[in-house]
């Protein structure tokens, strides 16, 4: 298989800090990586340990799923559930 230089990886670090977002050409994701420039950067604190990630590469958008700081209300869990 060969692979060419010019398409992008999506790359998901997690440590116990944080969720490290690289998004790079395979020839240099490795001097990112080794720099610690991510594209994007989240908190764990904040997106709490059972964090999902979903890839649409139809959109090429990236979902980040969190329940650990999300609080609804009976009413919005009622709303929810119609959907």
């Amino acid at each position: 298989m060969k692979f060419c230089s010019f398409y992008q990886l999506l790359l998901v670090l997690l440590d116990r800090d944080r969720a490290a977002i690289y998004l790079e050409r395979l020839p240099v994701m490795n001097a990112a990586i080794w720099r610690d420039r991510p594209t994007k950067s989240l908190n764990r604190e904040k997106l709490g340990e059972e964090a999902l990630f979903a890839f649409d590469e139809a959109n090429r958008s990236l979902a980040v799923c969190s329940s650990s700081k999300v609080f609804l209300t009976s009413a919005e869990m009622l709303l929810a559930m119609t959907y």
